[in-house]
């Protein structure tokens, strides 16, 4: 499994007249959170949007979004695609299976993993869940990244109709001067510029709602880019490598540091998990939501 880049939202930089406006893709380590993000199939690009002045916002395009859980790719936290594990203090003895002592109830299914009673079992149910919940945050922010570019679309063609600056601060206020005058000069019903007011009028309407719409959706776009830091810390490397930890002292064969682990530990636990490449167990946990 992979869990999906993330959409990284920059603020918008107003250079001239032009609304300029930056989304990073990165992957998931931008957000400090999946050491495993895939690499290659998940990457993204285009456009975001951000803040100017009083919280308005421009908008822009934006390329594909990382892929679902279901269609996880592999990579690792440092970003290299390579190594999976931290180097170890100790070197490996050989013997797996007798270094992974209690790890090896990873092997449960989901059902008997994420109900056990176990105490060793604890943190890693901690971690998958985690993982669920960071992979979801990053599903709604790739679909709320949709939503903002679109009406960020929207709002750069009502600046080009109504031909005002496509700085979205700057934007409003004209909107603003516009509707305030308009309501200042209000023709009889009667007169022939009356039906040319009123289409004014709506035409002013129509752009402030745009407008509107453009700053809920980017505070909207900032609470999911929040989620998703929020959900990082739980499901990264150093998470991982607490939960196997906690679990090998849960049982009294410590004390054991990470210093302890082995890359090899490290690689096994990552599979059954489902960190990189391979389906694990936060796969079947998300099955099963």
């Amino acid at each position: 499994m992979r869990l999906i880049n993330v959409l990284t939202v920059a603020s918008i930089a107003v250079m001239g007249p032009t609304l300029a406006i930056t989304t990073d893709a990165t992957g998931s380590q931008s957000s400090g959170a999946a050491w495993a993000a895939g690499k290659g199939n998940g990457n993204s690009g285009g456009n975001g949007g951000g803040n100017s002045g009083g919280g308005n916002n421009g908008g822009g395009n934006s390329g594909g979004g990382g892929g679902k859980s279901s269609e996880r790719g592999n990579s690792q936290a440092n970003g290299n695609g390579n190594a999976l594990a931290k180097a170890s203090g100790r070197a490996p003895n050989g013997n797996l299976r007798s270094e992974l002592k209690s790890l090896n109830s990873l092997k449960r299914n989901i059902n008997g993993l994420m109900n056990s009673s176990d105490p060793k079992m604890a943190a890693f149910r901690d971690f998958i869940s985690a993982s669920a919940d960071l992979e979801l945050a990053k599903e709604a922010l790739a679909d709320m990244q949709d939503a903002y570019n679109k009406t960020s679309a929207d709002f750069l063609k009502m600046t080009s109709d109504m031909e005002i600056s496509d700085d979205p601060s700057t934007a409003q206020g004209e909107l603003s001067s516009m509707m305030t005058e308009l309501l200042a000069n209000e023709p009889a019903a009667d007169d022939p510029a009356y039906d040319q007011w009123e289409a004014d009028v709506a035409a002013v309407t129509d752009a402030q709602s745009v407008m509107t719409q453009l700053n809920e959706d980017w505070a909207t776009l900032q609470d999911a880019q929040r989620e998703v830091d929020g959900a990082s810390a739980g499901a990264n490397e150093t998470a991982m490598m607490d939960a196997i930890v906690a679990a090998i002292n849960s049982t009294g064969a410590g004390p054991v540091t990470e210093a302890d682990v082995t890359p090899e530990m490290t690689e096994w636990v990552a599979k059954q998990l489902g960190v990189g490449d391979s389906r694990g167990a936060i796969d079947a946990y998300m099955a099963s939501l």
